[in-house]
């Protein structure tokens, strides 16, 4: 019981902090007026600052354990990227959808998961540091995919041009400013007040946008949360069936030469990756890029895929720990 409870409450404090956000912008309508300038602050400030110094913190020992898993990890994404969106061809054929603008945002939200906002905490406190640095590069690439695919999935054609400041966003910066700084060495000759600013700012970084997550949640008009026979294939195949099979495979990587700890660490944090939600960002890429049925679409599947990972994402974690340990 002690060991579920150690995989389950990490867990449980991230879906906490989303429904804070939630209640508290339901509760004060007024707050949803905020919510984009305090997005625009965690992403281009906050995020940023939080990369810096987790990458100085523990660039060393990730480097020491094997610098190649930082390449691992993204390509990694972009494989599971593309396995995503086959697996979301496979949800239209399941659910019959033939209509094309319907169909995109399924793809859309099968390929792209929450790869950042939700894993990072929990692998944080599940995993060691060096396994934390590696999951930057797989956020890395995320970043990179779905501002540059969003657009073409949305519109349909495969040569729309994507604007460079939305691949080029404030997490992506903060990662590469974080690279730049731990391989250098700059990081522990910057004064102690600077660091203590920054820890900060990093400290509240992800609190901060999971409470965004769950504000941004609130904030899809009810009318769009009906329930849709595809919302059924897309939980089934990609948040049950996908992150099944992801513990088999991750189990035959080969680890030899790591510390077991660092091996099942590695391990969970790719079925983690499998098992989580869909982004958020979605929504963000519907309003921009998409139409108003993209954005109906994409604010139902969130609300109703959010709901099934709260059981999903922590059984995955338990029978992957337990299939590792």
């Amino acid at each position: 019981m002690q060991y579920i409870l150690e995989i389950v409450l990490p867990v449980g404090k991230v879906y906490l902090i989303i429904v804070a956000g939630f209640v508290a912008v339901l509760t004060f309508p007024v707050l949803k007026r905020a919510v984009p300038a305090l997005l625009a602050v965690t992403l281009n400030v906050l995020l940023p600052l939080y990369f810096i110094h987790s990458l100085s913190a523990g660039w060393d020992r990730a480097v020491g354990s094997g610098w190649y898993w930082m390449i691992i990890f993204f390509t990694a994404c972009v494989v599971m990227t593309v396995i995503q969106f086959f697996l979301g061809k496979l949800v239209l054929f399941t659910s019959g959808i033939r209509e094309k603008e319907t169909g995109r945002v399924i793809l859309l939200l099968s390929a792209f998961h929450n790869a950042g906002y939700i894993p990072l905490p929990i692998i944080a406190a599940l995993a060691s540091k060096n396994v934390l640095v590696y999951m930057y590069f797989y956020f890395m690439a995320f970043n990179l995919m779905l501002w540059s695919i969003s657009v073409a999935v949305l519109s349909g054609r495969s040569g729309s041009r994507v604007p460079v400041r939305s691949v080029l966003n404030g997490p992506i910066l903060g990662i590469f400013a974080g690279t730049a700084v731990a391989l250098l060495g700059w990081y522990s000759n910057v004064p102690r007040g600077i660091q203590m600013s920054v820890e900060f700012g990093a400290g509240i970084s992800l609190p901060v946008i999971l409470v965004l997550v769950g504000a941004i949640i609130a904030s899809i008009p009810r009318e769009d949360i009906s329930f849709r026979k595809e919302f059924f294939w897309l939980i089934l195949i990609k948040m049950v069936c996908y992150p099944g099979v992801m513990i088999l495979l991750a189990r035959l990587i080969p680890m030899n030469g790591l510390e077991p700890s660092l091996a099942s660490g590695i391990r969970l944090a790719l079925v983690l990756e499998a098992a989580v939600p869909p982004a958020t960002n979605a929504i963000l890429a519907a309003k921009r890029y998409g139409s108003e049925k993209h954005v109906r679409v994409v604010g139902g599947d969130v609300v109703y895929t959010y709901i099934a990972s709260v059981l999903t994402l922590p059984l995955f974690l338990v029978i992957s720990s337990l299939v590792y340990k």
